[in-house]
């Protein structure tokens, strides 16, 4: 698997959002081949290979350990049992750079499903769990593609490199350079806002935005008249965001128009001024449509 690719290509909130449905799919199948053959099958055994691993990749502390961990701690706090085995097969030492620290996380029921196999090892224990004609050709077992392939590529998804064309983050974009980008500088233990005006119900704000170092609080609000007096009404809670892999995006479907407003706050940091690039794009609701679909 590509992680940096991966990663360059979606939201690490995305990334949760898919491991979450895999494992809610799962529990569907387990369910179904347990009706299927009659007796409760408790969990299901994963195949790691790590036979591609890199030195860059293990070592790398945002994309490799700290969402190794942050997953695995998700899938043992929330699905415990789920898990009969996994056998990591070609072990090298550039995955134990990852693993001795990757462990100290795990609980010790999870360590101690876990075999670790070398290149010589993996067809004999892998058949020892799993029947020859169901493991794939690959692995060491007899199951083939119809056409006589090992790789059984009609039902196992081989990874490889993400394409650049997918990249999304800002090392492949500057976005500072694009169209209706604006710089502003929100001073430490204080706060910028921006207005952006609705003049039709029904209208998209678009926005997004990019720190150059560490990260601001963020939040969008209603200006709502009273009288002659104004007071904001929140819309998207004010939240501290982290645009060190990722410019933030955001869409809100405005059903009144009026005047929104934009804060980055920065209140917060007594030390520091941020400097961030930003932009704001209202789309009229007549050329929604054309443009993107609502549910």
């Amino acid at each position: 698997m590509d992680a940096k690719g991966i990663r360059k290509a979606a939201k690490f909130s995305d990334i949760i959002k898919f491991m979450i449905q895999m494992q809610e799919q799962e529990m569907v199948v387990l369910k179904e081949q347990s009706e299927k053959v009659g007796k409760i099958l408790p969990g299901s055994v994963y195949i790691c290979d790590f036979k591609d691993m890199t030195f860059s990749a293990a070592t790398d502390k945002k994309v490799t350990l700290e969402h190794s961990i942050y997953l695995s701690k998700m899938y043992q706090d929330h699905y415990p049992e789920r898990l009969k085995a996994v056998y990591i097969i070609n072990v090298s030492s550039y995955f134990h750079l990852l693993f001795n620290i990757l462990k100290v996380f795990l609980a010790a029921s999870i360590l101690s499903k876990m075999h670790f196999c070398s290149k010589a090892e993996v067809q004999e224990k892998l058949l020892k769990v799993i029947e020859a004609d169901q493991l794939p050709g690959f692995l060491g077992g007899n199951r083939t593609d119809p056409d006589g392939d090992p790789l059984c590529k009609s039902f196992v998804n081989h990874a490889g490199k993400v394409p650049s064309k997918y990249f999304v983050n800002k090392t492949s974009i500057n976005f500072s350079k694009l169209n209706g980008v604006q710089k502003l500088i929100v001073n430490r233990s204080s706060y910028s806002e921006i207005e952006v005006n609705v003049d039709e119900p029904g209208s998209l704000i678009e926005w997004e935005f990019e720190i150059k170092s560490k990260d601001i609080g963020f939040g969008l609000y209603y200006r709502e008249m009273k009288g002659e007096n104004s007071a904001l009404v929140e819309i998207v809670p004010l939240q501290r965001v982290d645009t060190e892999e990722f410019s933030e995006t955001g869409i809100h479907k405005a059903d009144k128009k009026g005047k929104y407003v934009i804060r980055y706050d920065n209140s917060y940091s007594w030390m520091r001024s941020k400097e961030l690039f930003y932009r704001v794009i209202v789309k009229n609701p007549k050329t929604l449509d054309e443009e993107i679909s609502l549910e």
